[in-house]
């Protein structure tokens, strides 16, 4: 560093080490069946219940999700995370093909046959892949510079990366007339991403990348001199021949599919195709020649379980015989299935702002109305002045298929090497053939299940499964929760227990430590359609008491007591006593709710399932994970640093300890001074030189936490009355 004369300033960090940042506590899990939504892998985060209905649909008679997630936002929930359980293959009865895993390498181009009973003929189909080629002249060039000291330059951005290439006497000798054949050497030496070659022709750039996504673009002076064309693009079916993922291939395999029933979709990496129809009769082939994708047929079966696939709704745009469009219901360039997609209807037409351009308009049907009324359909969304050029940046696909900007309701698919027509008059287009899925008997629990593994990196911290009371799907979510270390679990009883079938049910998953609670009974609300009380599982409304206790209280305060109220019950299925209460609270863990005089339907206890007296409450539990992961995030930047006696105090004195007698301050832990209700210990002892040597780090933080006044003894008795004597 060089200093100046006089006074310098030199900022540095000192000695200060971050503060540790309290981790969230009240985002919530939801694993549920809703009436539309995008199956995907990940989990959709939500802020508010307007946007979950604008992607998973509103309320689904048999399946609580919907009901859930409002009861989480009513309640004071502030973020969820949702992902929606469906039914994706037909349960060993239809004729289907897997791939093997990708991505694949699909060579210079893949062909696929596909045939079925039901096809008139064989459908093949196409992956291509080329790069993008630029043209010059054949030469030789005059490269000599336009004026002196500036040599002639190639600019080119080969996708997306620009590089620059300078032609110099050192080089090529004589710039006046350079050989085709030793700028083609000279570029293929120096520049990469490229390849140049000479034919009688003369030049030709092309990009390594096979695909849509290969461009090429020239400038500078020596473009000219060259003779390149500007920019070349690659028109093909996928981005990269070299590397095409399961969701690329899904892509592709559908648009070609379009006319048929086949439903191709997606499964951890692989490509399936599916019959519609469940049999033996019913037969599917792939016929992949060089066995890029590895497909395995499996024969269909007379099963007799009616479970069904779901399917997004959709409509063909025919010219001539011939299809120019498909339009399906879909969000964000995805496609979302269910029949929720056969109440829409696209109007496609000649746009105001020029002749040459379309307008597009979805519309949806009221609830209620038969189709067949003028005012049945009202309009949801309008699109403009699209074009049907794909070389514009307002393509049609392009912007309809916008992962963050396009549609909420359609995607559409031209057809490939068909440009969509200007009509002459509106073209109205209604989607239809979608279905909704159903499971085979005994096939939802390990639907649930999996399900829990798409939340393995996400950031929750609590979860809850309100479609399921099977104990397989409880012990499971808490087995998850365990695992992680950082997340509870919250379920409930089953619908039309009463406190004796509840307490039996809440036996069965107790255990030492336990990553959960369970609640009974199911509480009323209004039914969206009617009005009249229904009862729903209450898992989605606790959560939301939950995030309004941790907000006004405090995580380690417990989720129950006169504040619980729960916000839109208006009632419960079953009435507890207080001696009813007590029985299931301290003989099976299960936590009530009850309708209280004067405060409404509250949630009257707040154990955990553990019978360990350590971790019996809720807000003991939540406490816990919440200091665990304020730890591992703030202790972070301990990673790589020396392990030295400096190093140990700042851990302890200067980040956890200050951290600690914050939560002190605030009521986190039990009666007591901070000496007697927390101590944290890096130093020497617990840091031997055997774990210095192998670069391991040992902070132990203990503390006493806060627990809820659950059993309140209050007691009443007499006393004699004591004469008195006054003097007069």
């Amino acid at each position: 560093m060089s200093l100046n004369l006089g006074i310098n300033v030199i900022e540095t960090d000192g000695r200060a080490v971050p503060s540790i940042e309290p981790a969230p506590t009240s985002v919530a899990g939801f694993i549920v069946r809703t009436q539309r939504g995008v199956l995907r892998d990940q989990p959709v985060m939500v802020t508010s219940w307007r946007q979950f209905q604008e992607q998973f649909g509103g309320y689904v008679p048999g399946a609580y999700g919907a009901y859930a997630v409002r009861g989480f936002f009513d309640n004071g929930g502030s973020t969820a995370w949702i992902t929606r359980v469906t039914n994706e293959i037909p349960a060993a009865v239809a004729a289907h093909v897997d791939s093997a895993k990708g991505p694949w390498d699909l060579g210079d181009s893949t062909e696929v046959t596909v045939s079925a009973e039901q096809l008139r003929t064989s459908v093949k189909v196409l992956f291509t892949g080329t790069p993008a080629v630029l043209d010059g002249g054949a030469g030789p060039f005059d490269l000599r510079s336009p004026s002196e000291g500036q040599d002639q330059t190639l600019d080119l951005t080969v996708n997306g990366r620009d590089l620059t290439y300078r032609f110099t006497a050192e080089h090529f000798g004589d710039l006046a007339a350079v050989t085709v054949e030793a700028v083609a050497a000279a570029l293929n030496r120096d520049l990469p991403g490229i390849q140049a070659w000479t034919d009688a022709r003369g030049l030709h750039l092309r990009t390594d990348r096979r695909g849509k996504t290969a461009e090429l673009a020239s400038g500078g002076t020596a473009a000219a001199t060259l003779g390149l064309s500007p920019v070349a693009k690659a028109k093909d079916n996928v981005g990269d021949l070299a590397r095409v993922d399961a969701a690329e291939a899904v892509e592709v395999f559908s648009r070609a599919l379009d006319h048929t029933d086949l439903s191709v979709f997606a499964d951890d990496g692989r490509v399936v195709i599916a019959h519609p129809t469940p049999g033996s009769t019913h037969t599917l082939q792939v016929q992949d020649a060089q066995q890029r994708f590895g497909f395995v047929s499996h024969a269909g079966s007379d099963g007799t379980d009616g479970t069904q696939v779901a399917r997004p709704s959709w409509r063909a745009w025919t010219l001539d015989g011939q299809t120019v469009l498909t339009v399906r219901a879909g969000y964000r360039g995805a496609a979302d299935p269910g029949k929720w997609g056969s109440a829409l209807r696209v109007i496609i037409g000649p746009a105001k702002a020029g002749p040459e351009l379309l307008d597009l308009e979805v519309q949806r049907l009221r609830p209620g109305m038969p189709p067949s009324d003028s005012e049945a359909y009202a309009a949801v969304e309008t699109w403009p002045a699209l074009s049907p050029d794909p070389a514009d940046r307002r393509w049609i696909e392009r912007v309809l298929n916008n992962s963050s900007s396009g549609s909420r309701f359609i995607t559409v698919a031209s057809t490939a090497g068909v440009t969509v027509p200007v009509p002459p008059a509106p073209v109205s287009l209604d989607l239809d053939q979608g279905a909704d899925d159903a499971f085979a008997t005994g096939r939802t629990a390990a639907a649930y299940k999996n399900a829990m593994d798409r939340f393995a990196t996400v950031p929750i911290q609590l979860l809850c499964c309100p479609e399921s009371d099977d104990s397989q799907v409880i012990a499971a979510g808490l087995a998850h929760c365990a695992t992680q270390g950082d997340r509870m679990f919250v379920g409930h009883s089953a619908a039309g227990d009463d406190a004796t079938a509840a307490r039996a049910f809440a036996q069965e998953q107790r255990a030492d430590k336990v990553y959960g609670a369970l609640y009974f009974p199911w509480i009323m609300v209004a039914d969206p359609g009617s009005g009249e009380p229904m009862p729903i599982p209450p898992d989605g409304h606790v959560l939301g008491v939950y995030a309004r206790t941790e907000r006004e209280r405090g995580v380690w305060k417990a989720p129950a007591g006169n504040a619980a109220q729960i916000v839109g019950a208006l009632g419960v299925a079953a009435e507890l006593s207080d001696v009813d209460h007590t029985d299931l609270v301290t003989n099976a863990s299960l936590n009530a709710i009850r309708y209280l005089p004067g405060l409404g339907i509250v949630i009257d206890s707040s154990r955990t399932l553990s019978t360990n007296t350590l971790w019996r409450y809720v807000s003991v539990r939540l406490l816990f994970n919440f200091v665990k992961s304020s730890l591992r995030t703030g202790l972070r930047w301990t990673v790589q640093e020396p392990i030295t006696e400096a190093l140990w105090r700042r851990v302890e004195h200067n980040t956890v300890r200050p951290f600690l007698m914050g939560l002190w301050r605030r009521g986190a832990f039990g009666p007591g001074t901070p000496e007697q209700v927390f101590d944290v210990k890096c130093d020497a002892e617990n840091n031997p030189p055997a774990d210095v040597q192998q670069g391991r780090l040992t902070v132990e933080v203990y503390f006493y936490p806060s627990r809820p006044a659950e059993t309140v003894v209050i007691t009443v008795g007499q006393q004699e009355g004591g004469g008195s004597a006054t003097e007069s």
